[in-house]
This record gives structure tokens, sequence and C-alpha cells, in this order.
């Protein structure tokens, strides 16, 4: 997403599925939401089941995620991940 102001300032969100080959890191910049393979340091990690990244990722309850780091980031990034969908990375499965 580019062009679009989302009020970041570099804040890294990891995010990390325990059961399913996927991990992602969400760079929340000041016009735009990077996401690329997760192997740079975040400042946020959320990890769980596939499922219960993907029931954070879409703003529903998620009893089994582990958050590392500051939640701040996690919930602003939860907000700008649902506002554009959720993340896919070039060598997620399709």
């Amino acid at each position: 997403m580019r062009g679009t102001a989302v009020g970041g300032h570099g804040e890294r969100l990891a995010l990390r599925c325990d059961d399913a080959p996927g991990a992602w890191l969400v760079v929340l910049l000041a016009n735009e939401v990077r996401v690329d393979d997760c192997q740079e340091q975040a400042t946020c990690s959320v990890a769980g089941t596939a499922s219960d990244v993907w029931l954070f990722v879409t703003g529903r309850p998620a009893p089994g995620i582990r958050l590392v780091g500051d939640a701040t980031v996690a919930t602003h990034g939860q907000t700008i991940i649902r506002s554009v969908g959720a993340p896919k990375s070039p060598k997620s499965p399709r």
C-alpha cells in the first residue's frame, strides 16, 4: 500500500505461524506499508497457530496468540493490515 498515510515510523510487526510455513514482517512507514519475508528484527512479534494469527489479523479474539514487544505496534499494525488485507509473501503457499 503506497501513497496512503498510515502514520508509521518504521515500526516492524512480525507475524509468525507455529504450525504452518509462514512468517511475514509488516513494516509501518509514514506513507506505505511494506510486507517482506520475516528476516529482520521486529519491534513486536505476534505468533501462534496459523488460525490464531489469522484471527488476530482480522481483529477477532485469538486466545492462543503470543505477543512479544510493543503492544501498541501490534494494535496499530492490526488496524492497518485489516484496512489493506492480509499479508502475502512471495513464498507463501497459494
